[in-house]
């Protein structure tokens, strides 16, 4: 009984206990397959002629079908990215001995998925570019849809072993591959493409739960909404468990998040930005965005990143205590003392922390490369500063800027954003002269050179502060102007981000860190994976996948709140990279790296 005869469970007619308990009593025949009364099962798809790889895929939508519908998404969805958002999910796996594990697997999925679908409908549903919509895009479903599902047994074909994984760090060159992705493009009066996908990999010793999310119905933070619900569902189903046989009934209820993405504010919002100013109007007024020449969008940078055969590029994870993190802390209240700039309890914020180290390195490291070699200066010559800093002591030198994406949902609107789950990324930028970075870029974690750093002005708190300020610029006027330029845009394909990746000069940081390390999964084959108890397992690590590598970036990877460690993946240029690792000051920062 190969994967092709499991389209659905619910098609068998079975519920999803009598099923997983039938399961349990599979007995093999003597040429070593299943026995299970099975209806015949429909012909194989192409992609499912792989004998490796089982797949439960969305069944065409029949055009027929007397409940299918359609509904055109919400003014920030139609303006985000439109290409799938990567996380992997990295579980100890002991299930895949045989086929009969990995058969298993399937199902435990496949039926945590259904169970997560009811309450998230749009998840298996479909993305359309449906004609003469001016390029808005739309959700189409039917009652039937489902999630698709991948199981693939990798055990021989993937290039690393858990344990070689787990010993590394789980490092970020593993999860850049061309083998991370899905095979769909959204085109205009297409079939459309599954809004979710998920492959589960199996690899010697190990799990990679492989989610694939398109960005245009939810950001990060419903992506993560949806996974916790999925996780709860994946222990709600009843599996195998070491201690009892079955489990899941003394489980808690499935959390209650936000799963509305069809929200939008109110048309009152942006009434009176849209009478007075026309489009390119209210595009000058967001700096963070640009008018593509080109239908490329939305979201995609002014001047697209240079291919690895141009640029050479490379990604490390760099792992920085609380004791490090602090001690930027105390720098950046420092710097406020001084100014007599009274300071919240909280502040400042780890991410500034994070982001401001990163960005000061970083850039310092790259212009010192561009000018040892004489290279990535050369695509953006003249450029207008379209915005300035409220704070004079990051002037100084080749004016730099750092996008930084941050959701508007728990800073403006506070009545749409409780029900609200689609996306919600707002793009600030921080002003800060090189020689400000170069500064900060001398900077150590010990104690006499932090004295020495006040001494000198104090660079990084400075840094740290103007990254704050452009965070708190984030309310109800700025995400108004916002929805505003998006809704008057002709097409929101002409909408990309002022964003050049090989200039040094550009930089984007971002963060992860909530997205999904705490969530506790029941999947069988993962009990001894870490923590969790009887109910469940955390991933070991979560990891976020890429075809190939970017450059220019910073972002801090998802972690437990309990971890004693933060952990931020920089992608740069081979040569800046190589530079980065072995400044002295950088190292004195960093306590673990994983290559």
């Amino acid at each position: 009984m190969t994967g092709q005869g499991f389209r659905s469970i619910h098609s068998l007619g079975l519920d999803v206990v009598q099923y997983v308990s039938q399961v349990f009593r599979l007995k093999r025949h003597p040429g070593g397959s299943l026995a299970l009364p099975l209806p015949s099962p429909p012909p194989p798809s192409p992609s499912e002629s792989d004998p490796q790889v089982c797949t439960m895929t969305n069944v065409t939508r029949p055009a027929e079908a007397s409940d299918y519908g359609t509904r055109q998404l919400d003014s920030w969805n139609q303006a985000a990215m439109r290409s799938y958002v990567r996380q992997v999910f990295c579980f100890p796996f002991c299930g895949g001995a045989d086929s009969l594990g990995v058969e298993m697997l399937r199902l435990h999925l496949a039926s945590a998925l259904a169970m997560a679908s009811k309450r998230f409908p749009d998840y298996a549903a479909r993305v359309f570019l449906e004609p003469g919509s001016a390029g808005k895009v739309s959700i189409g479903r039917t009652s039937a849809d489902q999630v698709s599902l991948r199981v693939m047994d990798q055990r021989t074909l993937f290039g690393w072993t858990y344990q070689q994984l787990k010993m590394a760090g789980f490092p970020a060159k593993a999860f850049v591959d061309p083998s991370f992705t899905v095979p769909y493009r959204l085109l205009e009066g297409g079939p459309g493409i599954p809004v979710l996908e998920i492959h589960a990999r199996v690899i010697e010793g190990g799990l990679l739960l492989c989610v694939y999310l398109h960005h245009s119905i939810t950001d990060g933070m419903g992506m993560t909404n949806f996974l916790s619900v999925f996780a709860d569902c994946t222990r709600r189903v009843s599996g195998h468990d070491r201690s009892n046989g079955l489990r899941g009934s003394n489980l808690a209820p499935v959390r209650d998040v936000p799963m509305d993405i069809y929200t939008d504010l109110p048309e009152e919002t942006t009434a009176r930005l849209l009478q007075t100013a026309p489009f390119d109007g209210l595009m000058s007024r967001c700096p963070e965005y640009g008018t593509l020449p080109n239908l490329n969008g939305p979201t995609s940078p002014l001047i697209p990143s240079p291919p690895t055969k141009t640029i050479q590029k490379t990604g490390r994870i760099f792992r920085f205590s609380h004791a490090k993190i602090d001690v930027i802390k105390r720098v950046a209240r420092q710097w406020r003392s001084t100014r007599f700039v009274d300071a919240e309890s909280r502040y400042p914020s780890t991410y500034a922390c994070l982001a401001a180290l990163t960005w000061a390195f970083s850039t310092a490291t790259r212009f010192g490369v561009a000018r040892k070699f004489k290279v990535l200066r050369a695509n953006k010559r003249e450029r207008t500063t379209t915005t300035t800093t409220t704070t004079t002591d990051v002037n100084g030198g080749v004016p730099c800027r750092m996008l930084m994406p941050a959701t508007w949902a728990s800073r403006a609107f506070p009545e749409v954003s409780k029900t609200y789950a689609g996306n919600a990324v707002a793009m600030p930028e921080a002003n800060v002269g090189l020689r400000v970075l170069s500064d900060a870029a001398r900077s150590s974690p010990d104690d006499a050179a932090a004295v020495k750093l006040a001494a000198a002005g104090n660079p990084l708190g400075a840094i740290v502060h103007c990254i704050e300020t452009a965070l708190a610029s984030i309310d109800d006027g700025f995400v108004a102007t916002r929805t505003a330029m998006f809704r008057a845009a002709p097409d929101p394909r002409v909408i990309g981000v002022r964003l050049d990746a090989a200039d040094p000069r550009d930089f984007i940081f971002n963060s992860w860190r909530r997205f999904g390390a705490d969530t506790v999964w029941g999947i069988p084959g993962t009990e001894a994976g870490t923590g969790g108890g009887g109910d469940g397992v955390y991933p070991d690590a979560v990891r976020r996948a890429q075809v190939a590598w970017n450059m220019g970036a910073g972002v801090i990877m998802p972690g437990r709140k309990d971890s004693g460690v933060y952990e931020v993946l920089v992608t740069l240029d081979v040569p800046s990279m190589e530079r980065l690792c072995k400044d002295d000051n950088w190292r004195a920062w960093v306590d673990e790296v994983m290559e």
